[in-house]
């Protein structure tokens, strides 16, 4: 059968209406993200990466967020979740516990794949080094600070105190990975030449609910009972730091001040000291990459591992004259000071 059309109007109508109309569906971009646990850290980059994305595509894109709770135990029926709606163009991780099932997953394998807030890339098995690319489609960033960094930091301010010669500094973490990898990084780094000695004080990481309380009272215990008469605490990166009240309570229940703490918040709330990347620089910073990626510009398989290179010293100076410690002037120049006017 012959159809006659009246016009060449009707004819340009249903020209666009097969062609153009299913372009316009299908051109929204689909981002899937994936984060660790509800602590500041992860919550903050992630809404600094979602915002800048949101900015630059404005209405052509699709996020989708999904959260772990801190544990592996509903980890199936995210996959599935996920597996079960239309397939991304770009899964981004935020931690290391969703970075670790986005890399195992067996469904993502040819899905690009873009991980932050995750401390040791390395001893996860992302990349033998920095600088390098991964095997798969993978890639993404680190926001530790190098253990050497810090450890001159706490050395040059601790070496003008005429309090005592050497500080004994419990160094405080759970087991929860990132924290086990600055460990690790710190002890190995740590010589005799620096005026202080850090002592391990660890406790299992607990993710269900109340398990920061237990957290907390397994440390406070630790330090009480220990033989050594430690002089300051050193939060490591990870669950009981970037909580938002249980660094506090230890240092309180103890009696012991805050040193070093690699959150900006903990360094208002009182802790002498500390190096960070804000979560807002790391959002951007990935936000950058996943541009790169959604627009062509680059592959994940071309992007190299990094570590995020730009960092803040921020110097609590009240705390830090409270407990007679003298940060070098250079220091307090190039540093964020909280605690006091300038």
């Amino acid at each position: 059968m012959k159809i006659k059309f009246k016009s060449r109007a009707m004819l340009t109508r249903l020209f666009l209406l097969f062609t153009v109309a299913p372009f316009i569906a299908c051109a929204s971009t689909k981002v899937v993200v994936i984060e660790t646990m509800d602590v500041p850290i992860v919550t903050l980059s992630s809404q600094s990466f979602q915002s800048t994305l949101k900015q630059h595509f404005n209405e052509g894109i699709q996020i989708e967020v999904y959260n772990m709770k801190g544990n592996t135990a509903d980890s199936k029926r995210i996959v599935d979740t996920i597996s079960e709606t239309s397939e991304p163009d770009l899964i981004v991780t935020v931690a290391t516990l969703a970075s670790r099932l986005a890399a195992a997953t067996e469904e993502w394998k040819h899905i690009p794949k873009l991980f932050m807030v995750v401390a040791d890339p390395i001893g996860e098995g992302f990349t033998k080094r920095f600088g390098e690319v991964s095997s798969s489609k993978l890639s993404g960033e680190s926001h530790v600070i190098t253990a050497s960094n810090k450890l001159n930091l706490v050395s040059r301010s601790l070496s003008q105190s005429s309090l005592k010669e050497k500080w004994e500094i419990a160094l405080v973490s759970s087991d929860y990975p990132s924290s086990v990898s600055e460990v690790k990084a710190l002890q190995a780094a740590i010589t005799n030449r620096h005026p202080f000695s850090l002592t391990h004080v660890s406790t299992p990481y607990l993710s269900e609910a109340g398990g920061a309380d237990e957290m907390i009272k397994s440390i406070v215990q630790k330090i009480e009972s220990s033989e050594k008469q430690f002089d300051a605490l050193w939060f490591t990166t990870g669950p009981i730091l970037h909580h938002p009240t249980a660094a506090g309570a230890i240092a309180q229940t103890v009696g012991v001040p805050i040193l070093f703490a690699e959150d900006s918040q903990k360094v208002k709330d009182g802790a002498i000291m500390g190096m960070i990347v804000e979560p807002e620089q790391i959002g951007r910073s990935l936000a950058a990459k996943a541009i790169q990626v959604l627009t062509d510009e680059a592959e994940v398989r071309s992007m190299p591992i990094s570590r995020i290179t730009s960092f803040q010293i921020i110097i609590n100076l009240s705390a830090a004259l409270q407990h007679n410690i003298v940060i070098p002037s250079d220091i307090l120049r190039n540093a964020r000071v909280v605690g006091t006017t300038r």
